[in-house]
């Protein structure tokens, strides 16, 4: 039976085929971050137009050569999404049965199904994911429906503007006009959040998953909400909606980088993180605590009163 989510199909590729529409496709991870050739241009992801945004020179790095390895949190993020949102065991995770890894027998062990491809997981890291999954499944939200739409599914869309494919793929596909996305953090305190959508874009890929589905299914969503859940117990989850702010500056971040993308393509041209000499200082919010201590803090001569003192 041939999936479908907004009406349309969900295309298959076969081997070595590449994208020329707008579409939802059923695509592995690997082909997703891995294939430079998946379409017929250019195309991006939310996490590549962060590198772009900041320092183009270290993205064609990360292009050229694309070999870096997974952190153990972020493989641990992964497992928890196939666990919690798909509902499933990762096939690539294994369980150790060694507490650690101290001895040569156990490290060898390890060394052994890391040659094989699989993730490596202590019993207690399991029993966390099997915890998260309970209380999660507890959320009124999630129980409702959230993440009820088709998973694994790859939304991918031509720039009108730069004609740069940009891709998106989130948890699941939204059942209606809300886009949910699955976090594990270290806390799920709401000013925690809001610095983690800093750090690491969220609102930019909200809004890059919201442009791609209106540009490939004529759908727009009308509300983004990030479901942030604790890996340690008791497991707390907040449900925490993205302000219509931070989406739209999260979307006119991509539009600067889509730009400067298309740009440093034209030209073969890719500057670092300034195109010269920069002036430095303190952050800003240290500047604000000093002077709202000014008076605690002598006056100084300048240098040129001490050299002609």
């Amino acid at each position: 039976m041939t999936r479908e989510a907004f009406g349309m199909p969900i295309r298959t590729l076969s081997d070595g085929d590449q994208i020329t529409e707008n579409g939802l496709y059923d695509i592995s991870m690997a082909d997703y971050h891995g294939r430079t050739d998946l379409c017929d241009g250019p195309s991006i992801s939310n996490s590549r137009l962060r590198m772009i945004e900041r320092c183009p020179e270290k993205y064609r790095a990360q292009v050229d050569d694309d070999d870096s390895d997974d952190t153990q949190a972020q493989t641990f993020g992964r497992m928890a999404h196939t666990l919690c949102i798909e509902g499933r065991f990762p096939s690539d995770v294994i369980i150790s049965p060694y507490d650690d890894f101290r001895t040569k027998e156990a490290q060898a062990w390890k060394a052994e199904q890391v040659a094989k491809g699989l993730s490596v997981f202590k019993r207690a890291e399991i029993d966390d994911v099997y915890g998260m999954a309970e209380r999660l499944s507890r959320e009124p939200m999630v129980r409702d429906g959230l993440f009820g739409g088709p998973l694994e599914v790859s939304v991918i869309a031509r720039d009108p503007k730069t004609g740069i494919w940009i891709k998106a793929r989130p948890d699941s596909l939204p059942t209606d006009t809300i886009w949910g996305d699955y976090k594990t953090v270290r806390s799920a305190e709401p000013d925690y959040i809001s610095r983690a959508i800093l750090d690491y874009g969220y609102h930019c890929q909200a809004a890059l998953s919201a442009e791609a589905i209106a540009l490939a299914c004529r759908r727009a969503m009308e509300s983004f909400v990030l479901v942030c859940q604790e890996k340690k117990k008791p497991y707390t989850v907040t449900i925490a909606a993205i302000s219509d702010a931070a989406i739209e500056w999260g979307a006119r971040q991509n539009r600067l980088a889509l730009n400067r993308l298309e740009h440093c393509l034209k030209t073969n041209d890719w500057p670092g993180y300034a195109d010269g000499p920069v002036t430095v200082g303190l952050p800003a919010f240290e500047m604000k605590r000093l002077k709202d201590h000014d008076a605690l803090f002598p006056t100084v001569p300048s240098l040129k009163e001490l050299a002609n003192a």
